[in-house]
């Protein structure tokens, strides 16, 4: 008989059949649970123990029987959801539910003859969580399973064998000779199965002996359980999750002397450090013996798109501090198998921190295109390189079955080239880890024929391995590497995302006065850094998480901005050190940017009627409204303005005239419809219309994709008709023109089931139109845009990125350009022709779409997806739009969109010193920014972070209001360079030399 379908099942009826004997000798076992706070109560198989989320304590206790002395033997638990068995509050091994999509997922064996005697009486303890690997999955959950059983040892050597060679054999191709040899072995093993157990395993050691084709790829291969840190699970589960993981991890390593186990992310073994300092204990020992690797040198494995230039760099800062201090390890790869995409600027921040490899999987996902490298050098928009691996396995959870393999190795672009490949394998995302199938079927593919090499390796052992290549012999991508999916977590989440856009400039502004001060580096901002970190993972702040989740994190978010806040105003008015009492109301105002800040700042309504004057006893332009004082205050870069109330002014408030649909200054004059749109925009300076059309359009449109709600933004949405606002009134009260000043209109919209409050603002001495709105947004399954049309004929846009910008068509003239159809941003995208520009800013907003000559940004969605209130509340945001002259290289876009990003300090005091410091730097460059001021990570001296933002060489002049005893440049981990110290003249700037995109870090020492 020789039709292979007939043979194949018959050896799957015998691995069916067999497999359900691997436990024999069951018994049934007392089983007792807690929930927190109450007592321990018997628990009947098939009983409810608790609803999702919740958590208990089993106590299974019994006793061992005579009878299976010389077996193998302990418990079989299954309690519908996560556990795991505790030994005096360390965990020991974590259990894990049935998954029926995930390949070899379920843990419910847990060995006890090493432990308990026959005869013996025991007790285990165990942790439980109703919850399963992907979150609470059930309305109720049941003990399924408490016994003890006797194991199969034999059986299990056996029947993995017969698995791994099926599988193989399946995979070859049809009639070639491997294939026929290896179901012609297994035939005659399932003929012989009853009656001759040792030509059984004959047959089985001589299929498994032929060696490996000298052709064959080698699979580095490392034991991996990516795991969330949030998603579809809160943070506190999360950290069980590690216990579970690290805990079977280890058992593994005890059981298995080749076996080699890894993980990322420096928050999770914080965490562990915290929760179980004895399991921390022993990864740190097998960090030790080279048996546990430490993968990425990030705090957390952080989405690249949505978070600034300083938070990567303090994500690889955190992070490599962390694994030094706790296991002498220097991690040099960034470890992001799962992110949404990579920003064009990292492999420059990865460069200046210290990491020259990257690995990922997740290009393999595109939705239109294939990614088509697999090893290659990737190019950043500075010029930077670094080593890249797109894992060809398309999996960071692989399950090493042979079929698999071969798959790889026929996918691999480069093994043309390269002999190798990074292999994780196990069960990821919601943690656990490996299986004994898993390392089973890696033991038997170290040489096998048919099949890739397995190797038990680490990462990093990888990546040194093909670092030796030459590197000219593979290809470079340049650039970002987007990723052609998940495009709505550019904005899912939004109160999220400004949550950390927040936290990010309050750090900054917190370490700028710090610096200002004279102080160390302050202690209590290293932990509300490292829970801005942790939010930035890459299924928080995207916003693909659950409810829970974000309840967390807007609680952190909260919590942290009080804490910045009250240490910013302490800092700031411990810098008036003497003076004079002041019994009028005044205030210290600070700029912690590198741009001048105009704003209309709104005082306390307790102010109406006093004058506030500057410290030259000057008055400033203000008005009056109903609820508030608005005094224009301009301070220069890094530079500060004392501000006081007196009831001695000689000047009235400015005067307001009536609100008008026409507002105009010296460079504008902007034409509103009474429903809130923009109908012209008329460049008074150069003579031309602005606009096409009319723009600033409010359009909801269906958002519907095909799946993935939260995460994903389908092209198909263009093809359904949008709707428009059903109505839109004039606010008399709120809308204004201060002559001088500034115009304000005002219109109360209603879009959808949504209502929306329009605020629309000129300033006299600005191009920018400035839009804000507050919304109480109750939409489902659809996406708030604003649709801008410009009268610009540009091929190519710019976009603001972490440190730089970057270049995309906006004519897609082939697949991969159609398919960035949303792409994201930060602050800015730019449409310009040679003589003139369009800029749509946003601070807080990063999906952006600008096709032909149209440009939008995507202001909210809510997908009712994972978290069902996704969205479902009040909003506040700003926006703007700036027609320049000129294109982006030769406009001021960058500093529009600087100045529109951030806000003055301003603090009450209560002593008018006798005079304010000049500011402590000022920057001469029309290309480069001084992004940061902060305090060393160590030591004396005062860390100053620049960036070149127009993709040109040049010379940027710093003048320093201080004398320092000396200037070095740094990494961007503050370790100096292998350089000549900058020399420093008094009286004289500080000339720095930049590189197109350049990041510049230099450390400046006080005097003695």
């Amino acid at each position: 008989m020789h039709d292979e379908k007939i043979l194949t099942t018959r050896i799957k009826r015998l691995l069916e059949r067999q497999n359900s004997l691997l436990y024999q000798d069951k018994s049934q076992l007392e089983a007792k649970y807690a929930l927190p706070g109450e007592d321990f109560r018997m628990v009947r198989i098939g009983e409810v123990w608790g609803q999702p989320w919740q958590t208990a304590h089993f106590r299974v206790s019994g006793t061992v029987p005579e009878s299976l002395a010389g077996k193998d033997y302990g418990l079989y638990f299954d309690c519908d959801g996560e556990a795991c068995v505790m030994e005096d509050g360390t965990p020991i091994q974590g259990l894990t539910p049935k998954v029926d999509w995930y390949h070899k997922a379920a843990k419910h064996y847990v060995p006890l003859d090493a432990k308990v005697r026959p005869g013996a009486a025991f007790q285990l303890d165990i942790a439980a969580s109703a919850n399963d690997l992907f979150g609470g999955g059930k309305a109720e959950f049941r003990l399924r399973e408490c016994a003890l059983v006797s194991f199969d040892e034999e059986l299990f050597q056996r029947l993995m064998d017969i698995g791994l060679l099926l599988d193989l054999a399946e995979a070859l191709p049809p009639g070639s000779v491997r294939r026929q040899r290896i179901l012609h072995g297994l035939n005659r093993v399932c003929s012989l199965w009853q009656s001759d157990a040792e030509q059984v395993k004959e047959i089985l050691a001589e299929l498994l002996s032929h060696p490996a084709h000298s052709s064959a790829l080698t699979a580095f291969s490392v034991g991996h359980a990516h795991l969330d840190l949030a998603w579809l699970w809160p943070l506190r589960e999360s950290r069980r999750k590690g216990g579970r993981t690290f805990a079977n991890a280890l058992r593994l390593l005890e059981q298995y002397p080749d076996y080699i186990f890894g993980a990322s992310q420096a928050q999770l073994y914080q965490w562990i450090k915290e929760d179980y300092p004895a399991l921390y204990a022993q990864v740190q020992e097998r960090v030790r013996e080279a048996r546990w690797e430490i993968q990425g040198a990030s705090w957390v494995e952080f989405d690249t798109n949505l978070i600034s230039a300083e938070s990567v760099i303090r994500q690889f800062m955190y992070g490599k501090r962390f694994f030094r201090q706790e296991f002498g390890a220097e991690p040099l790869l960034l470890w992001l198998p799962d992110c949404f995409g990579f920003s064009g600027n990292l492999p420059q921040l990865m460069q200046g921190c210290g990491v020259p490899w990257f690995m990922t999987q997740k290009l393999s996902w595109n939705e239109s295109n294939v990614f088509p490298h697999h090893l290659f050098n990737w190019e950043g928009i500075d010029g930077s390189r670094v080593l890249a691996h797109q894992l060809p396995t398309n999996d960071y959870n692989f399950s090493n079955d042979p079929s698999a393999f071969l798959q790889t190795e026929q996918r691999y672009a480069q093994s043309g080239v390269c002999d190798s490949f990074l292999n994780l394998y196990g069960i990821g995302d919601g943690g656990g880890g490996p299986t004994r199938n898993h390392i089973e079927y890696g033991l038997r593919m170290r040489d096998l024929e048919g099949v890739s090499k397995f190797k038990f390796a680490t990462g990093a052992e990888f990546f040194e391995h093909v670092a030796s290549l030459d590197r000219d012999l593979l290809p470079t991508a340049y650039g970002e590497l987007y990723l052609e999916f998940h495009r709505g977590t550019y904005t899912t989440q939004a109160l999220m995302k400004q949550d950390n856009r927040c936290s990010e400039k309050l750090l900054g502004t917190a370490e700028y006065l710090a610096a200002l001060a004279g102080q160390a580096y302050p202690e209590a901002l290293r932990r509300i850094w490292q829970d801005t970190l942790l939010l930035q993972f890459h299924d928080i702040i995207p916003g693909s998480s659950i409810t829970a989740v974000y309840a967390d994190a807007q609680a952190i978010s909260a919590a942290n901005h009080t804490l910045l806040r009250d240490y910013i105003a302490a800092t700031a008015t411990a810098l008036i050190e003497s003076g004079r009492p002041c019994k009028e109301p005044a205030y210290l105002v600070l700029n912690p940017s590198n741009q001048e800040l105009t704003t209309w700042h709104a005082f306390p309504q307790e102010l109406r009627g006093l004058v506030p004057l500057n410290g030259h006893a000057a008055e400033l332009a203000f008005l009056e409204t109903d609820n508030a004082l608005l005094a224009k205050l301009a301070v220069p870069a890094w530079g500060n303005l004392l501000v006081r109330f007196t009831k001695d002014g000689g000047l009235p408030p400015s005067h307001l005239l009536p609100a008008s649909l026409i507002l105009e200054n010296l460079y504008l004059k902007v034409e509103i419809t009474p429903a809130g749109g923009i109908r012209s925009i008329w460049d008074k300076e150069l003579q031309r219309e602005v606009l096409a059309s009319e723009s600033n359009l409010l359009l909801l449109w269906e958002d519907e994709p095909n799946n993935w709600g939260a995460w994903d933004i389908n092209h198909f949405y263009r093809e359904t008709e949008p709707q428009r606002a059903s109505s839109a009134t004039l606010n008399q009260d709120l809308s204004f023109t201060l002559e001088g000043g500034f115009s304000r209109v005002v219109h109360d919209i209603r879009i959808g089931s949504s209502t929306l409050r329009q605020t629309i603002e000129l300033r006299c001495d600005e191009r920018l139109l400035r839009v804000s709105h507050e919304i109480d947004w109750l939409e489902r399954h659809r996406m708030l845009r604003t649709h801008w049309f410009t009268a610009v004929h540009g091929g190519v846009s710019t976009y603001g990125i972490q440190g730089g910008v970057i270049k995309r068509s906006s004519k897609p003239k082939n697949a991969f350009e159609a398919a960035q159809f949303e792409v994201p941003a930060q602050r800015f995208a730019d449409l310009s022709q040679p003589d003139y520009g369009c800029a749509l800013i946003c601070d807080v907003k990063f999906g952006y779409r600008v096709v032909d000559s149209q440009m939008e940004l995507n202001l909210l969605r809510s997908p009712a997806d994972v978290d069902p209130s996704a969205d479902i509340h009040a909003h506040a945001y700003s926006y703007a739009f700036y027609p320049h002259p000129s294109d982006y290289e030769h406009s001021d876009v960058f500093d529009a969109a600087e100045r529109l990003a951030h806000d003055l300090v301003i603090v009450p005091v209560n002593i008018l010193p006798r005079e304010l410091s000049e500011p402590l730097f000022r920057l001469d460059s029309d290309h480069v920014n001084l992004d940061t001021v902060k305090p060393a990570e160590s030591g004396s001296g005062i860390i100053l972070r620049f960036h070149e933002y127009k993709g040109q060489s040049g010379t940027a002049r710093l003048h320093c209001a201080r004398n320092y005893a000396s200037c070095r440049e740094t990494n961007m981990l503050e370790e100096p360079l292998d350089t000549n110290p900058i020399s420093i003249e008094e009286y004289f700037p500080l000339c720095l030399e930049f590189r197109p995109f350049e990041i510049k870090t230099v450390r400046l020492e006080d005097l003695p």
